[in-house]
């Protein structure tokens, strides 16, 4: 069992039928306790995910409709705030933050249970600087104390040639980054912008095109 406070758990996994039901786990934990969820998977992870909360009896439709569970593409996420193959902290930032604030619904003193692959899908490309560089990014925005995190990564794929600091074994605000014989890396959604979307609702629209999407 997670601890219910602010947290950044790591778990690696050998399937995905084992992630989501990992995943699955956590975000009910978090949804009893009153945090709503926020996922950011591939579509087939966001699809196995999402059939493992209903098979723990939870009303999915009406948690997305409530915005207590909100589902971000990762690739779509990823390519809003990717620049020439490695992550613009500004746009990273926007982009979260704007998931984020659709999760809260202007509700205040609530913590956000959040799931993310976007570094898993990273490393699965080959782009393990580019993977680093966002594990930090995702580090120094959970000190914010605004949402808890977990990250999933396939087993023996994560970093194999990287050595990276942190309190989370990974690198912290702050924290030193490094990478061992780490090749050059190409871009994934290279210099796509975080821009709006043309929805019809004001919150759509200063919403990055990912969220938007998966919203619609």
């Amino acid at each position: 069992m997670i601890g219910r406070g602010h947290f950044h758990a790591v778990r690696f996994y050998e399937n995905e039928a084992s992630l989501c039901r990992i995943v699955a786990n956590y975000l009910r934990e978090g949804l009893a306790a009153g945090q709503p969820a926020l996922v950011i998977a591939t579509n087939p992870h966001a699809f196995g995910i999402v059939c493992e909360l209903r098979a723990r009896g939870l009303g999915v439709d009406g948690l997305i409709e409530s915005r207590d569970l909100v589902i971000v593409d990762a690739e779509e996420a990823l390519a809003s705030f990717m620049v020439d193959g490695l992550p613009d902290r500004e746009k990273f930032d926007r982009t979260v933050m704007a998931a984020l604030e659709l999760v809260r619904d202007g509700r205040s003193g609530i913590t956000v249970r959040a799931y993310s692959e976007m570094v898993d899908v990273l490393c699965k490309h080959g782009l393990d600087v580019a993977a680093i560089q966002l594990e930090a990014l995702w580090n120094r925005l959970a000190g914010s104390g605004e949402f808890s995190l977990m990250c999933g990564y396939a087993m023996g794929n994560f970093y194999k040639d990287a050595t990276v600091n942190g309190p989370f074994g990974f690198g912290s605000a702050g924290g030193s980054v490094t990478g061992a014989g780490i090749g050059s890396v190409g871009g994934v959604g290279g210099g796509s912008g975080a821009g709006g979307s043309s929805g019809t609702s004001t919150s759509k629209q200063i919403l990055p095109d990912a969220v938007v999407r998966a919203q619609s």
